[in-house]
């Protein structure tokens, strides 16, 4: 790590137990100064900034469950979420769905809750990821699977405490690349948090 100023720039890798890198990540961390409740300020390492990984709006009158906007049936999509472990602990779903376009939602559980109540920037590049890897399946693909081959989000605050929804969109795509944008919100007041960018690609064709 690197700091110039007010910014930290940050670089890392992943790796498998043999020691192979699967994924590198880069990011930058801005200082922000916060009040605290006696009215002083104090600095720390915020959620703004960028982070870079190769490897919302109201309810409609239907009910929660329905995004403004996005009418098709969430069943077969939440079920899939809901298989995988990792999004399931996270309370993460899917509350709209239609073809190009998905919303998924992630609640303020204690895994996903910083230290100020609200979901961490980690969970929210969660959420990115799998709303940004879910939108290629809308528009009728046919694999055996798929994978994040690179993800760039852009965090404009910190999250206020409460669920936040991600609405994913396919920007462009070919029969093996998906390009999809993402913007992530506060639930409850529409609240813009982070902003991103995530290719795809489809396997086994």
């Amino acid at each position: 790590m690197r700091a110039a100023r007010d910014l930290s720039f940050a670089h890392g890798s992943v790796t498998e137990g043999d020691g192979e890198v699967i994924a590198q990540v880069s990011t930058v961390l801005a200082r922000t100064v916060h009040a605290d409740a006696h009215g002083g300020t104090g600095a720390h390492g915020g959620t703004g900034g960028d982070a870079d990984v190769d490897a919302g709006g109201e309810a409609e009158p239907g009910g929660p469950e329905t995004a403004r906007g996005l009418r098709g049936d969430v069943a077969d999509a939440e079920a899939a979420t809901q298989a995988i472990p990792y999004l399931a602990d996270r309370a993460v779903h899917v509350t709209g769905i239609a073809s190009g376009e998905i919303e998924m939602s992630i609640d303020p559980v204690e895994r996903t809750l910083g230290e100020d109540g609200a979901v961490h920037c980690g969970a929210v590049l969660g959420l990115i990821d799998a709303a940004g890897a879910s939108v290629p399946w809308t528009v009728g693909a046919e694999a055996a699977g798929g994978v994040t081959v690179s993800l760039s989000a852009r965090f404009l605050r910190r999250a206020e405490p409460g669920a936040l929804r991600a609405r994913a969109r396919v920007r462009a795509r070919d029969e093996r690349f998906t390009f999809c944008d993402i913007d992530v919100r506060n639930a409850s007041s529409g609240a813009p948090v982070a902003t991103a960018s995530l290719l795809h690609r489809f396997s086994g064709r």
